[in-house]
């Protein structure tokens, strides 16, 4: 049995590349509401940072993980988009918040009855 690696992998990193722009694009939308300076590869990248940081924080401190983590989103939020604290702040809930609800958009179409196509 051949496997096209090749094939593989192109396949597998433009899916990656396509999940993480819709990953990144409630934290896009939030940083332009609240003023930011955003560009859509630099919140991509800091999103993948944003992810990890939770279990960078874990190797070091165990007691005080979300805290910790909550705070240096916060510092990374207001160092790259040029956001004061509290709208760094609003731009996490913000950013939550649209994540909830397209969840409950696309979840509740789920449960209607409507699926998304296979793409593969």
């Amino acid at each position: 049995m051949v496997v096209d690696l090749t094939g593989f992998f192109s396949h597998n990193i433009v899916l990656y590349f396509i999940v993480l722009l819709v990953s990144s694009l409630p934290l896009y939308l939030a940083v332009k509401m609240m003023g930011g300076d955003a560009y859509l590869i630099e919140t991509m990248i800091i999103n993948v940072l944003a992810g990890g940081m939770p279990a960078i924080v874990a190797l070091f401190v165990s007691n005080w993980i979300g805290v910790i983590s909550f705070a240096i989103i916060i510092v990374v939020y207001t160092f790259f988009f040029r956001l004061t604290v509290m709208q760094a702040i609003l731009t996490w809930f913000i950013q939550y918040l649209l994540i909830v609800i397209a969840l409950m958009l696309f979840g509740g179409l789920a449960i209607a009855g409507f699926t998304m196509p296979k793409l593969f």
